[in-house]
């Protein structure tokens, strides 16, 4: 595989378009709870933050791994 070839690959795995309308996504921070009765000590609902691919559009894209 050419270097060109290559690099344009990875640009295309690090930057997908979206699956459902074809936009431009970007890396959005996603703040989520897995159940409403997880607290930590204080008694406060627990949050994770994750970095997910989102279009203007607001559609998720998945990560995938590259081969």
């Amino acid at each position: 595989m050419s270097g060109g070839k290559r690099m344009d690959d990875l640009l295309a795995a690090a930057a997908p378009s979206c699956h459902e309308c074809g936009g431009p996504v970007q890396r959005v921070l996603v703040m989520w709870s897995t159940d409403i009765h997880e607290q930590d000590e204080d008694g406060n609902r627990v949050w994770r933050m994750e970095m997910q691919l989102m279009c203007s559009e607001r559609h998720r894209v998945p990560v995938e791994p590259l081969e």
